[in-house]
């Protein structure tokens, strides 16, 4: 996974943060998918928070903003205004798909 994600951000490719988000997205999905067995929240939260510090690292590096103090890109800003996938969210949506 982590090989996977690093290979979207690559630091000689310029593509826009849509792309990125794109790429990385069809990533995780496809992870979650071959990995869908057992218990799952742990190991997803994890994958989650590794995506969420890659993510800034890049946005701090593309937008040339400081890394210390306050986080510059919320998790909100991540997930709801670029579309990043939230694994623990797509499990917790497929248990609550199966009870109904």
């Amino acid at each position: 996974m982590r090989r996977g994600a690093r290979v979207v951000r690559l630091p000689g490719l310029h593509v826009g943060k849509t792309y990125v988000v794109v790429a990385v997205n069809r990533k995780l999905r496809g992870w979650s998918r071959y990995f869908s067995i057992g218990t799952l929240e742990p190991a997803y939260r994890t994958v989650d928070r590794y995506t969420e510090a890659l993510f800034r690292q890049f946005l701090v590096r593309r937008h040339k903003v400081p890394e210390r103090g306050n986080r510059p890109f919320s998790n909100r800003y991540l997930y709801e205004e670029l579309g990043l996938v939230r694994l623990d969210d797509r499990r917790r949506m497929s248990r609550l798909h199966a009870l109904t």
